[in-house]
């Protein structure tokens, strides 16, 4: 009879360790953190890119931004998506994933470029504009990217709707541990790219 106690006690015991770890990992991973909505100018200039579009559900950008990393680990990546999933057909979604290059002559920042364009990577420089919607969001690890889309994505189309805003296309940045949502409120046909 104890040692059946014995054992319940240490499954719960587990069971608890498991749950408390599960819970960190959220919490670390930004599932409570607060982040505000913005209008005003991005944190960022003209970006010079090298990308590649692609078409499909959005949760296939996951194997391009690993794909652009291991090419150019150093680099910011970038994804954007042009249509709205509520109102486009997931295998008609179009984005484009890719890397942030340093428009400097250095020896590193054209290095990364030929490795990237020999890939198949495409250059696209979007402008700087005076006024987009952004916010942020802490980079922690992969978990951290699935809590942003869920908890930033809802926040910023109501922000939108709300003040009947036309924002669009949805840029997100990945840079140091920290993803940038940029949606531009102005120029924005330039974010376009050819398929």
């Amino acid at each position: 009879m104890e040692a059946e106690l014995n054992l319940v006690l240490a499954i719960l015991g587990v069971l608890l360790l498991l749950f408390l770890t599960i819970f960190g990992l959220l919490v670390h991973s930004g599932l409570f953190t607060k982040f505000e909505i913005r209008a005003g100018k991005p944190p960022f200039d003209n970006l010079l890119v090298a990308y590649r579009f692609a078409r499909g559900p959005y949760k296939n950008a996951g194997n391009l931004f690993t794909e652009v990393h291991l090419l150019a680990p150093s680099l910011k990546t970038i994804g954007v998506y042009y249509d709205d999933p509520q109102e486009v057909s997931s295998s008609d979604l179009r984005f484009i994933v890719g890397a942030v290059l340093d428009d400097s002559d250095d020896e590193k920042s054209k290095e990364n470029e030929k490795i990237l364009l020999d890939q198949g990577y495409k250059l696209i420089t979007f402008p700087a504009v005076s006024n987009a919607i952004t916010t942020t969001f802490p980079f922690k690890n992969t978990l951290s990217i699935f809590i942003a889309v869920s908890r930033v994505y809802p926040q910023l189309n109501e922000f939108i709707k709300v003040r009947s805003l036309c924002a669009h296309p949805m840029i997100e940045v990945y840079d140091k541990g920290t993803i940038v949502f940029v949606a531009p409120l102005a120029r924005q046909d330039e974010f376009y790219v050819p398929e």
